[in-house]
């Protein structure tokens, strides 16, 4: 198996650190808390459904999912557990490395244009729109998400990319 990645034309454009404290999130509303989360969880969930997915961005994504999935709510709701918000860090930060091996979707594209359009941040419009860019990519994807409903994938993973019969 190959991994192909597209690398920045500087390596200016790369961080060589993440500084994940969550301290630094304390003051965050819960708008911008749920929208930065679901920014993340767009970033895990197009690294698993791209097609230049591999069986390492899987794993930082499932693991990301499954961070987000458990904390987005508890966090949005008590700016003050930093338990909640580093695992959320945590997310984030593993779902950048996933889609930086497998790069995002339509998904991606189509929220990127809504924003400049109409002013939405970048995490709502990402929500706004994750739903339908599964939807569109579903016969691509159908075996993919298949294997992954199965008792040794972590049922919020698994919940959450099905689609709703």
């Amino acid at each position: 198996m190959f991994v192909y990645k597209t690398r920045p034309p500087t390596r200016f454009l790369t961080p060589d650190l993440a500084i994940l404290d969550p301290e630094l999130t304390r003051s965050m509303p819960p708008s911008l808390t749920a929208a930065t989360a679901m920014d993340a969880l767009s970033h895990a969930v197009e690294a698993l459904t791209g097609s230049q997915s591999s069986p390492y961005s899987d794993a930082l994504a499932l693991q990301a999912v499954g961070l987000i999935v458990g904390n987005v709510q508890v966090a949005a709701d008590d700016g003050e557990n930093m338990s909640a918000r580093g695992a959320l860090m945590v997310a984030a930060n593993l779902a950048g490395l996933a889609f930086n091996h497998s790069m995002v979707g339509c998904g991606h594209g189509m929220a990127h244009a809504l924003g400049g359009l109409y002013g939405i941040p970048h995490g709502v419009a990402n929500a706004l729109v994750l739903r339908q860019a599964l939807e569109y990519n579903f016969p691509y994807i159908e075996d993919k998400l298949a294997a992954w409903n199965k008792p040794s994938t972590p049922s919020c993973c698994a919940t959450f990319l099905l689609p709703c019969t």
